[in-house]
């Protein structure tokens, strides 16, 4: 098992060659969000990531392997709910009001002007 320790966001520093090279790990949010979790990258190799707690990992970022490997993230596709105000029985207040209570029960949930985003 392959051992990765160090984050790099977005790849900061590194040159498009290298990150062309690099393997790759499909991640959904579930995973993306904990701090300490096993994958399997394009190479078929089996990473064990253990980064300091409370790091989220986000697409595009690159993982960097005790051994100086390198595997860049991929976010994986989800399937989302999208939520719109319904004009003949509501209005967009609504929204807000769903966006509130959704929220104060920790749901994770993107927030646009005209609908919201969330998980099935």
């Amino acid at each position: 098992m392959m051992t990765v320790n160090k984050i790099l966001p977005q790849g900061r520093g590194l040159s498009g060659v290298l990150l062309k090279r690099a393997a790759t790990v499909e991640l959904d949010w579930d995973v993306r969000q904990k701090s300490r979790f096993d994958a399997i990258d394009s190479q078929g190799r089996t990473i064990g990531v253990f980064l300091p707690r409370g790091t989220v990992v986000r697409g595009a970022d690159v993982l960097v392997a005790e051994d100086g490997s390198l595997v860049l993230v991929k976010a994986a596709p989800q399937p989302v709910l999208v939520v719109r105000a319904c004009a003949e029985h509501g209005s967009a207040f609504d929204l807000q009001r769903a966006a509130y209570h959704l929220g104060n029960r920790h749901v994770q949930l993107e927030l646009r002007p005209d609908h919201l985003k969330l998980e099935p």
